[in-house]
């Protein structure tokens, strides 16, 4: 015959080891079935059985074959399954100057559990360690199994959020799923969306009464319940649902479509979340970067907006191409009819420009040329177009530049024509001869950076646990869930742990009709974002150190968007710039710049939107630290949105003065009376030494 673990207790009892009293009770067995216990902090056993105290520091056990319910002082019950180890570490409310704390570890086997009253009004306060992950609640109904490779979790009511090494999961409520697996603490924690086997397994139903005197008898007799058990053991709790028959049943499944029917609506001229589950694809809802709030938020029409973040050190960088010529003389002066063509020839088409140097009486050539290029350039209700052809004389060669998007850049002189052009062209370097075919073509060489970062990243704000995620698709078209849901390219998480900045509102109307939110967060290689890009992998994501500001904004209507508009007045502005040691943090305290500000920020945007084309300039500068910013810009709309195709001009130091290119992108937002533009900005000088960035709104 076996010797049960019991007889094993009472000869312990014997021996005078008796219960821990250095520990408080916090809780009661309500039953258990066959060989349970319990070991105190000095790893002293003494067996458990209906009524037996619970204590803080103990470590539950079960047997083979056994089970035991407990009943904890906040009204949580837990039932720990067969071969199960439980330490209860901490279990305490918030009195005697203690804190609210749960904390207990699953070494071996599984539990389930309906938890109490401790941990709601502080969910942090609540935590269940496992060799694989760690468990928190939000609320809930859930169980968890140790198996060999994983640990396994479901969720039947509120919601528990894993976490481990490689980061945190939500299920249950707000999640697109009820179950996961995790095979260890640096593995990717992977949603289920069907319960697995090992949860179907259920609880016991026969329990044992206190243990019997003769050795030889190895029944096992059903202990009377009192009332107020009754209604707590957690098989009962679990089985009360409709769909369980028997205690054979297997756990009920909590498929997507009913987790979808169960979420209340907002807003009755929403989407109905029953016309949803029926209509749409689920396979599009499987996202573990994104909770079922937010996927409905993205369907039902999330808010749009933008981020500015400059991971690339040397980002937010224009190709420039350029390409330099001998001069022969500092000063050239026409006495006749002098014209040539400048050419800038790129992949994507050729723009030329004719200058005329008729009558010139300048001594400096280069200055004409570059007024000239401007002008030709045009203008946009009265301001000028940046060119992207531009020229300078630096170490006695005339330098041309061009700021282009592709490859295999050219600039040619061509068609030369008046009495001094032969002078001209031998006077640029372009020939030795007294042909007047002195033409010259000459490959403008490699782009100083073959890619560049845009300023802002466009798509939808959506709310997060922590703060606001965004999220975008590749080709940042605002238009793209117009059709419907469409699984994003991109979710962009800020960190927790990192400080999140939020910005008063801005508002480009007069009667707080059209509000912009933004704000700053400043992640780092210590708290850095993610950038999660794999929908069903979250270990894939990427991190992101550099700090970021993000802004969300109502588009203008198109309705809205005509004619020509020319905006000067900022609202208010948000830069950091590296000009002092780091990157300095700034904002508007005088958004117009009238009192003498020391940082100091100004903007002016002309936009004819028959065209589709925008024009403006940006001033950053500090009087203080003897810096400024200066920087033209020139692009496309399209939609409500504003692209800027490219900008150039110079930071100037007190010691120094440095080109700079960059890019000004935004969303035009209000209606026609209060019509504005939300931009950000990403600025780089050429020699990467300094770099600025920052969100404005301008009217």
């Amino acid at each position: 015959m076996k010797t049960r673990l019991w007889h094993v207790f009472i000869l312990v009892l014997l021996t005078g080891l008796g219960v821990d009293m250095a520990y408080a009770s916090i809780g009661k067995v309500i039953i258990a079935k066959g060989e349970t216990y319990a070991l105190d902090s000095a790893n002293n056993p003494r067996p458990l059985q209906r009524r037996s105290d619970v204590l803080e520091g103990d470590t539950l056990v079960t047997g083979a074959d056994s089970e035991i319910h407990i009943r904890f002082k906040d009204n949580a019950v837990l039932a720990l399954r067969a071969d199960s180890q439980l330490k209860i570490s901490e279990y305490q409310n918030a009195e005697d100057g203690n804190q609210e704390r749960v904390l207990m570890e699953l070494l071996s086997g599984g539990f389930r559990t309906i938890t109490g009253s401790f941990g709601k009004s502080n969910k942090d306060a609540y935590q269940i360690k496992t060799p694989n992950a760690s468990i928190g609640i939000r609320g809930t109904n859930y169980e968890a199994i140790l198996t060999q490779d994983n640990l396994i979790v479901g969720v039947y009511q509120g919601g528990v959020r894993l976490q481990n090494q490689a980061g945190s999961f939500n299920l249950g409520i707000d999640s697109a799923f009820s179950f996961a697996q995790v095979a260890g603490q640096n593995a990717a924690i992977q949603g289920l969306l069907e319960a697995p086997a090992e949860l179907s397994q259920p609880l016991a139903t026969s329990f044992n009464a206190p243990p019997a005197t003769n050795e030889a008898d190895d029944s096992e007799a059903t202990a009377t319940l009192k009332d107020e058990d009754n209604g707590l053991l957690v098989e009962a709790i679990f089985d009360d649902k409709p769909a369980r028959q028997s205690d054979t049943d297997t756990p009920d499944v909590r498929p997507l479509g009913s987790q979808l029917s169960g979420i209340s609506e907002p807003d009755p001229v929403q989407q109905t979340v029953t016309q949803i589950s029926t209509t749409t694809d689920l396979s599009a809802f499987q996202d573990v970067r994104l909770t079922q709030e937010q996927i409905r938020a993205l369907e039902n029409g999330a808010p749009v907006g933008f981020v500015v973040v400059n991971e690339d050190p040397t980002g937010y960088r224009l190709p420039e191409y350029t390409a330099s010529f001998g001069y022969a003389g500092g000063s050239f002066t026409s006495t006749g009819s002098l014209t040539f063509d400048l050419v800038l020839k790129t992949d994507s088409g050729d723009i030329t420009y004719t200058i005329d140097l008729s009558n010139l009486s300048a001594s400096n050539i280069i200055s004409e040329i570059s007024t000239q290029i401007s002008t030709i350039a045009g203008d946009i209700d009265g301001k000028a177009i940046l060119p992207r052809l531009k020229v300078d004389l630096i170490g006695g060669k005339l330098v041309v530049k061009g700021i282009i998007d592709g490859s295999g850049a050219e600039v040619i002189f061509a068609n030369f024509q008046g009495n001094d052009a032969i002078a001209l062209a031998e006077a640029l370097g372009l020939c030795n001869s007294s042909s007047i075919a002195c033409n010259g073509t000459y490959n403008l060489g490699a782009p100083s950076v073959a890619n560049y970062n845009s300023a802002v990243h466009f798509g939808y704000m959506v709310k997060g646990e922590d703060g606001p995620v965004f999220v975008n698709f590749d080709n940042e078209s605002l238009n793209v869930l117009a059709t419907g849901y469409k699984t994003p390219d991109n979710v962009f998480r800020g960190n927790p742990n990192a400080t999140l900045t939020e910005f008063t509102s801005a508002d480009t109307s007069s009667d707080g009709s059209n509000m912009v939110k933004w704000g700053y967060w400043n992640t780092s290689t210590v708290n850095p974002a993610l950038l999660l890009k794999d929908p069903k992998e979250l270990s894939l994501a990427e991190t992101v150190t550099a700090p970021y500001y993000f802004i969300s904004a109502p588009p203008a209507k198109a309705a809205d968007m005509v004619g020509l508009k020319t905006m000067t007045t900022i609202v208010d502005w948000h830069a950091t710039s590296s000009t002092t040691a780091g990157m300095q943090d700034y904002s508007a305290t005088d958004p117009g710049c009238n009192n003498t500000a020391l940082t100091c920020l100004s903007s002016t945007l002309a936009v004819d939107f028959g065209s589709a084309e925008a024009t403006g300039t940006l001033a950053l500068s500090n009087v203080d630290q003897d810096w400024a910013w200066q920087v033209d810009y020139y692009g496309t709309i399209k939609g409500a949105q504003f692209f800027s195709d490219y900008g150039y001009g110079t930071l100037t130091t007190a010691n120094n003065t440095h080109d700079a290119v960059g890019h000004v992108d935004g969303l035009f937002t209000g209606g026609n009376t209060s019509l504005g533009f939300v931009g950000g900005f990403g600025l780089q000088t050429t020699d990467d030494q300094h770099q600025a960035q920052g969100v404005f709104v301008i009217k």
